[in-house]
């Protein structure tokens, strides 16, 4: 009897594989770490919550239907001010009434573009695809945004891209900042200043303060400080700001490079399996990785390879395909989210894992 699998599922499955895990390759050498804004903020400084509405154009059949009175209204007062009289409803399910939200970091300067969230209002059936017109964005809690009396912080427009896992009435968009996020300076503006992480853990809260305390321009910046941060239990840091930097604007510059500038390199790379409930479920932090293995899983044959040499990079950990990226190539090749606490643990029983695994495991 051959030993060969006549089955294609398995062929197809690993080479499409090796596509994924050679392009992933490729954005690992170029992608930069986590800085710290992406996993903390600093205490007394908060972002700013945005929020606009209006008109989503170009959809192919899946805006809101020409019952929707709202989008008919709208649609009415961009003719008139466009104007074009338009008596009639329009009949074309092309252009659907949305919501745009967003999340501003007060760090954030004008000009800056950020990502914000477009959620339909109507019965529209799918957003992607579609062009938003002109949004005018402020602060939450407001009345009509742009009217006299009432700022406006950000300005989005452009396609819309579906959001991954979302459902389709709602996507996502560029916006640009027109005016800075303001917050009182005053409350945090001191000899120090805490940055408080958002899953609080010892081991990041160390490897945040030893990022502070080795970076070359903090270090010239804080030149006879001993040490500048200094982890405050399980989610703080408190860091030491010298003298010559609490004027304003020297102030807001030396937070600013602290939040955005440094990176942080080896943040634990953990991977949480939890079959504890009804549905498993996978949590993965830092950047868990994958080396070069060769699986058997429910017959088919998954080969995750090692084009490194190839490219002549350098063979570091870093230089791994990402974990995540490896189970999203899985499922766009037919497996489920509940092949994936098992295929996890085959490749942490291989040696494959570069990460922590920890596995919740239902009572018997």
């Amino acid at each position: 009897m051959s030993s060969r699998n006549t089955n294609p599922q398995p062929r197809l499955l690993v080479v499409l594989l090796a596509v994924v895990a050679a392009s992933v390759l490729g954005l690992a050498s170029s992608a930069s770490a986590q800085t710290i804004q992406d996993i903390g903020r600093v205490e007394g400084v908060r972002n700013r919550q945005l929020k606009g509405f209006g008109l989503v154009f170009g959809l192919q059949g899946t805006g809101d239907s020409p019952r929707n009175a709202y989008t008919q209204k709208l649609l009415s007062n961009l003719s008139k001010h466009l104007g074009i009289e338009v008596d009639a409803q329009v009949a074309s399910k092309n252009v659907a009434v949305v919501m745009v939200t967003a999340t501003v970091s007060s760090w954030l300067q004008t000009g800056s573009e950020f990502t914000v969230e477009v959620s339909s209002m109507g019965d529209a059936k799918s957003l992607v695809g579609g062009h938003l017109l002109e949004v005018r964005l402020g602060p939450i809690g407001s009345a009509v945004i742009g009217e006299e009396g009432v700022d406006t912080y950000a300005i989005a427009q452009g396609e819309l891209e579906a959001i991954p896992g979302g459902n389709t009435t709602t996507a996502r968009c560029t916006a640009t900042l027109e005016k800075d996020v303001s917050f009182r300076l005053r409350s945090i503006q001191k000899d120090e200043f805490k940055i408080i992480l958002d899953r609080p853990d010892f081991s990041s809260a160390s490897v945040v303060a030893r990022a502070i305390n080795e970076d070359r321009w903090i270090r010239g910046a804080a030149a006879g400080v001993d040490v500048i941060a200094e982890p405050r239990g399980l989610g703080a840091i408190t860091v030491r700001v010298p003298e010559a930097w609490r004027g304003e604007g020297r102030f807001i510059e030396y937070v600013s490079r602290i939040m955005t500038d440094i990176r942080l390199e080896d943040l634990e790379a953990k991977v949480v399996v939890d079959e504890t409930g009804p549905t498993p479920t996978v949590v993965v932090t830092g950047e868990a990785r994958v080396k070069p293995v060769v699986l058997l899983y429910k017959g088919l044959e998954i080969r995750i390879d090692d084009r490194r040499k190839e490219n002549g990079s350098s063979m570091r950990a870093g230089g791994f395909p990402l974990l995540i990226e490896v189970l999203d190539g899985l499922q766009q090749n037919g497996l489920t989210a509940e092949d994936m606490p098992g295929i996890i643990k085959s490749i942490h029983t291989a040696g494959a894992l570069v990460g922590r695994l920890v596995v919740r495991e239902a009572a018997s």
